[in-house]
């Protein structure tokens, strides 16, 4: 996860202009569920009413963001890619998206 998480900071550091103002206290509380106690996922970029900056230059950001994605998540597939599953696992992948489902 370190190297999923560093390729998307690179392309935030990228644009200074636009860094997240509430870096993590922000995203956390919106990754968390409250009556649950629980956070959701392991974090990512998470961003909303950027109006500081021209249109151009958040257009330069949310491209920035959405093609460091495959470099970020393709090594992580290749590594997991014949890892094994138990039906175990299938039950908590299956908690997951009801959990999924209730956040949205």
């Amino acid at each position: 996860m370190l190297h999923f998480h560093q390729v998307h900071k690179d392309a935030c550091d990228r644009h200074k202009l636009l860094i997240m103002q509430n870096t993590n206290s922000g995203v956390m509380i919106i990754f968390t569920f409250k009556h649950r106690g629980e956070r959701r996922g392991l974090g990512g970029i998470f961003f909303d009413d950027v109006n500081d900056a021209s249109r151009e230059d958040c257009f330069e950001f949310v491209t920035d963001c959405a093609e460091s994605f495959l470099s970020s998540y393709l090594p992580i597939l290749e590594r997991r890619k014949d890892m094994p599953y138990t039906a175990e696992h299938k039950e908590w992948q299956q908690i997951r998206r009801g959990r999924y489902v209730e956040f949205n």
